[in-house]
């Protein structure tokens, strides 16, 4: 029996592995095409540009030429001035204007040292050798290192209208030259955005000469030095095709595909995730199109927010209108903290001290929440004393934005009203897998109200508001325990705290973190350190005040499977240092 298991299992990982090599050649069958495609595309764009503008540059130039040998002709006086011919140079916008005689040879011109070259003295001079015997003729070369300095130039050519003499304007293209230099195949492949473990490397089909690769130190080189047989690669017949090569030392799989002029390859290190490679490739094509849509949404959004239907009148506070547009857009980051917030005291403000004095509570309330939160998110007044914001940040920013918040609250002071008090709860995206964004504001405002609940508690104030302080801990979590650390007790909780004012907590809170480390609940590996963090005397250490909480995260046994589990220890409202009593709340992040 056990080995037919072991054998079944063994099949089964052999069947995952067979899966997974299936579904990641094909995941890299269709990236490595879509890079093959965008790179022909790139280049035979850049290509069929070059050759636009050259094109364009060649009649332009042929027009300049001919409106040169129109001037001389009809002031021949000028051919034999040099100052006359380079004043005509820069009207026509030619660098060289250059003379020759029926025999081919430069008698004149802008540039004196040229003299006496012919179309004998070299192969770019050649190209002209047909205007001897065509006078019809009028010709535009390419880009060309001239003949006398190595200039990259291009020269045009005609003859005069008597035939006579030939006339021919050198120009050197600097934004042609620009754009080729720009649009060599080295320079673009090299541009090109790539993906961890993925390199193009684009080939002279002639000689296999590597012209463009995202690898700079493997231009100049050949495919054949970099490990992928150019001949393989002109043999095959089947093209786009995948292969495997031993590339700078690791096995990397190969894909091909050729033109007439290029042999273009992308390579794929297997020891990088593929299969994570498309998803980002994808996730960052979507990404640019959802961040141009975003980007037009916000200043759609800026110029709307400019309006006093999306600002709360009294506090300068985004409304709840502007919360409305803004909650389906911030849920997409998965660093978003929704933060609940409830002014105490407003109501016994506006009854003993007026209106005036609780608005002003509130604008204090306000202002602190703004200059605290607007670097980093938003902030919104939903009506009477209820506030929230959304804000950006990881825990260790998270907590140092709230005691920012907490320190600007403790030093407002208002001239009708002498302070300020915020009840605040909030609850992170990244700290669970929450199944909407209503779930993880409720979770935010559980929070808050036991916060206010502990206020009202700790000022003799509306009694009420101490039930909502239960109320939201057992909605939280999955077991809840008043603990008293300095009797080492525990009790389960009651929703009337009242009734355990002369309770007597006769369970061994030790014991209770004994008997659950020993079990088979607890994943074996966390136990020593889960009885390290439990002992009284590491729990009194970090539960060290009212308001203090402490946290332990552990694997614990639900099903067949182990689960991260937190463990939060906070200080009850009556938590003294003689008398330390905390809650104890237990509940699953998996």
């Amino acid at each position: 029996m056990t080995m037919t298991i072991n054998v079944a299992v063994f099949l089964a990982l052999i069947l995952e592995i067979v899966i997974l090599y299936v579904v990641n050649l094909q995941d890299y069958k269709r990236t490595s095409q879509m890079l093959m495609n965008q790179t022909m595309e790139v280049i035979e764009k850049n290509d069929s540009r070059e050759k636009e503008m050259l094109e364009s540059l060649k009649e332009d130039y042929k027009v300049r030429v001919n409106a040169v040998a129109y001037i001389l002709d009809a002031k021949p006086e000028v051919e034999n001035d040099l100052n006359e011919l380079k004043k005509i140079a820069a009207f026509m916008s030619v660098d060289e204007i250059h003379l020759f005689d029926e025999n081919g040879v430069i008698y004149g011109g802008t540039i004196p040292k040229y003299y006496g070259y012919s179309f004998d003295s070299g192969d770019q001079m050649a190209y002209f050798t047909p205007m001897l015997q065509d006078k019809d003729l009028t010709m535009c070369q390419d880009v060309m290192p001239n003949t006398s300095e190595g200039r990259s130039m291009m020269y045009a050519i005609t003859w005069n209208n008597s035939g006579t003499k030939m006339i021919q304007v050198g120009i050197e293209p600097k934004r042609l030259i620009d754009e080729m230099n720009q649009n060599q195949i080295s320079v673009v492949i090299s541009n090109m955005p790539m993906y961890t473990g993925i390199n193009i490397f684009v080939a002279d089909s002639g000689d296999g000469k590597i012209l463009g690769s995202t690898k700079a130190a493997m231009v100049g080189k050949t495919l054949n030095d970099v490990g992928i047989s150019r001949d393989k690669v002109t043999e095959q017949a089947d093209v786009p095709a995948i292969c495997y090569r031993n590339i700078d030392g690791i096995v990397s799989r190969c894909a091909f595909d050729r033109t007439d002029d290029y042999i273009v390859v992308v390579t794929c290190n297997l020891l990088s995730n593929i299969k994570t490679d498309v998803i980002i490739m994808v996730i960052m094509i979507v990404y640019f199109i959802i961040a141009a849509k975003a980007l037009a949404s916000m200043f759609t959004k800026l110029d709307r927010v400019r309006r006093s239907a999306y600002t709360d009148e009294l506090t300068g506070c985004f409304n709840r209108k502007a919360y409305q547009e803004n909650v389906e857009e911030y849920w997409e980051s998965p660093d978003m903290v929704y933060i609940s917030m409830d002014v105490n005291g407003l109501k016994k403000v506006n009854d003993h001290q007026g209106h005036a004095a609780g608005d002003e509570l509130l604008q204090g309330a306000a202002e602190c929440m703004m200059k605290s939160f607007n670097g980093y998110g938003r902030v919104y007044r939903f009506g009477g004393d209820e506030f929230a914001a959304i804000v950006f940040a990881d825990s260790r920013r998270l907590k140092k934005i709230i005691d920012d918040f907490k320190e600007r609250m403790n030093k407002w002071s208002g001239k009708k009203v002498a302070d300020v008090s915020v009840s605040l709860g909030y609850a992170e995206k990244c700290e669970r897998q929450w199944e909407n964004f209503e779930e993880l504001a409720e979770h935010a405002d559980e929070r808050m109200y036991a916060c206010k609940a502990e206020y009202y508690s700790k000022k003799g104030e509306d009694r009420r508001k101490l039930q909502a302080a239960h109320n939201a801990l057992t909605k939280l979590y999955t077991k809840v325990l008043i603990i008293n650390l300095t009797q080492n007790s525990y009790q389960i909780v009651s929703i009337d705290r009242e009734s355990l004012k002369n309770s007597v907590f006769s369970a061994k809170l030790s014991d209770w973190f004994a008997t659950f480390a020993n079990s088979d609940e607890l994943y074996p590996d966390d136990r020593q350190a889960f009885l390290q963090k439990t002992s009284l005397q590491n729990l009194k250490k970090n539960i060290n005040g009212t308001g203090k909480s402490y946290s332990i995260i552990y694997r614990r046994k639900y099903g067949e499977e182990y689960k991260d589990t937190m463990m939060e220890i906070l200080a009850a409202e009556d938590y003294t240092d003689d008398s330390q009593v905390c809650y104890l709340c237990v509940r699953c992040l998996g």
